[in-house]
């Protein structure tokens, strides 16, 4: 067998173009991952949100791309419209630990510290070996897979720490690392 690039590799590493164009064409969920990343890298928040709401028009009812949608709002510091999409997201899959987490730490940062701690501590009652082997766990779109179950796990116990201090400050980090 030949060695070397296969063609979904070329086509992965083509660059985005600047105008967009090749929004309409339909595409895997890895390109969509690949872009996204791409544009997280350079903070493009708002490119992110257009790009998956362009999305949103094939795939409504797509609970993973409203969890990145909500994901973008959140990184931008936007809690509301974080808020309003992971709760459009939990109202496809309940179960999503991303929609979960991103929901809790929205809520948190709005000063809804009660409805967060309860979202987190769920999540934490749950554990890493459910959050791997549910529905959004390994080979599903969201892709939960050991290392991610752990991130979301760690970021849900820091949230239950600054739900219960007396001065919370809900960092977003950690979250973004569990794409």
């Amino acid at each position: 067998m030949k060695k070397g690039n296969t063609n979904m590799e070329a086509v992965d590493k083509k660059p985005f173009p600047k105008n967009r164009s090749r929004l309409k064409r339909p595409v895997g969920i890895y390109e969509i991952r690949r872009r996204l990343n791409d544009f997280a890298e350079n903070e493009e928040w708002d490119e992110i949100v257009a790009y998956i709401q362009s999305m949103l028009t094939a795939r409504p009812r797509d609970h993973w791309l409203l969890t990145q949608i909500a994901l973008a709002f959140l990184l931008k510091k936007d809690y509301s419209g974080a808020l309003v999409y992971a709760a459009d997201a939990l109202t496809i899959e309940f179960s999503c630990p991303l929609a979960q987490v991103i929901f809790a730490n929205a809520m948190a940062a709005l000063g809804q510290r009660q409805d967060a701690l309860e979202f987190y501590e769920a999540l934490i009652r749950r554990g890493t070996h459910q959050l791997v082997h549910g529905k959004c766990g390994t080979g599903s779109d969201c892709n939960i897979n050991p290392e991610r179950a752990h991130v979301l796990i760690e970021e849900a116990q820091a949230g239950v720490y600054q739900c219960t201090s007396e001065t919370a400050i809900v960092d977003e980090g950690k979250v973004s690392r569990a794409l």
